[in-house]
């Protein structure tokens, strides 16, 4: 087991040290990006990552059965297939984090980072001013998907303590004295069975909101990210001429003369080393039709062939537009709330 930890939970200290500054613990409590340095604290991660993968699994099992059980009663059945949905959504999230803990940490660290400093040029401008967003979305995120979770989960049960002959179970089986109706192998007639219940169906929305609002924060840190560091490229190659002088008359202390820029191989090789540096900020982001303009607004005509052939492998593949999917996540979410919306709405007015 100690091995299989060592492969899947490598750790350094400048990666966790680099996240929890950015995030706080935003991560480790949602089990998105725990911490797991020493061998305890990897034995713990893995403990309540597996103790997370059975509540959710659980859940998962009863509410299939509540779909199944509750045949005559369409909006308790349209309701647990949506939450189920929600939930195969989150597993699927938790399980690509934990085991592919080192795209995540790269991900996490661009975002606290930066891709790329370039030589010659100030640091990004706008980090600060992307640092305050970033905190202020984690609060407001954070702080909505918990009051979501307790209008949902818990402000119901208050009607549900005032209802002395309130009817336990639909004709299927599935409770009714609950928050969200659902199929309980062991009922919930009496106290203690309804306090279990209701005690796995907290922990469990305390996961639920907790992975969602950490991948939500995590995919518009990720967006926010690409489209600043496409913008500090766009900047790059607009300073190309200050780049290639910077360079020149660092390790040759000659000034420059761009009009001999094809004899002058110096000058050449200055130049090509500053577009090496953008071709390799922009392997690691998205393209975008302002990267294309600003690539062809260089004055690529007057360098030499070599050097040209940088800006028109960046220019065909900068056509590519600027999409990022989250794995469908936030698409899927709508889509399911909209046709349930529909459904509902539909079934009410018959």
């Amino acid at each position: 087991m100690e091995k299989l930890l060592e492969t899947l939970c490598r750790d350094d200290d400048e990666d966790v040290q680099t996240v929890y500054k950015v995030f706080g613990y935003m991560y480790q409590i949602t089990g998105l990006y725990p911490v797991m340095i020493t061998r305890n604290q990897k034995i713990f991660a893995t403990f309540s990552f597996a103790f997370y993968i059975l509540i959710n699994l659980y859940h998962l099992i009863i509410l299939a059965l509540t779909v199944y059980y509750a045949s005559n009663e369409i909006l308790i059945r349209l309701g647990s297939i949506s939450y189920f949905l929600e939930g195969f959504d989150m597993l699927c999230l938790s399980l690509n984090a934990f085991f592919h803990r080192r795209r995540m940490a790269r991900a996490l660290k661009a975002v606290c980072n930066g891709l790329i400093t370039y030589v010659g040029m100030p640091g990004n401008p706008n980090k600060e001013k992307l640092e305050a967003k970033r905190k202020f979305l984690i609060k407001v995120i954070s702080i909505s998907f918990l009051a979501c979770g307790f209008l949902i989960e818990i402000l119901p049960l208050h009607k549900l303590l005032w209802k002395k002959d309130i009817e336990i179970y639909t004709s299927g089986g599935v409770s009714l004295n609950l928050a969200r109706p659902l199929w309980v192998p062991y009922g919930t007639e009496t106290n203690l069975t309804l306090a279990i219940t209701i005690i796995l169906k907290v922990i469990y929305e305390i996961m639920l909101v907790g992975t969602c609002a950490g991948g939500m924060v995590l995919c518009i840190d990720l967006t926010q990210t690409i489209v600043n560091e496409i913008q500090i490229l766009i900047n790059s190659l607009e300073a190309l001429p200050q780049r290639t002088e910077y360079l020149y008359r660092k390790y040759y202390r000659r000034n420059i003369d761009l009009s001999r820029l094809k004899e002058d191989k110096q000058l050449e090789a200055c130049l090509k080393m500053c577009l090496k540096e953008n071709a390799i900020h922009y392997q690691r982001i998205i393209r975008s039709e302002e990267l294309r303009k600003a690539l062809y607004a260089t004055d690529w005509m007057c360098m030499t062939k070599s050097a040209a052939k940088y800006i028109q492998i960046m220019s065909s593949r900068a056509e590519r537009p600027l999409v990022l999917y989250c794995g469908g996540l936030y698409e899927g979410i709508i889509n399911r709330a909209y046709s349930l919306f529909n459904v509902i709405y539909a079934v009410n007015s018959d």
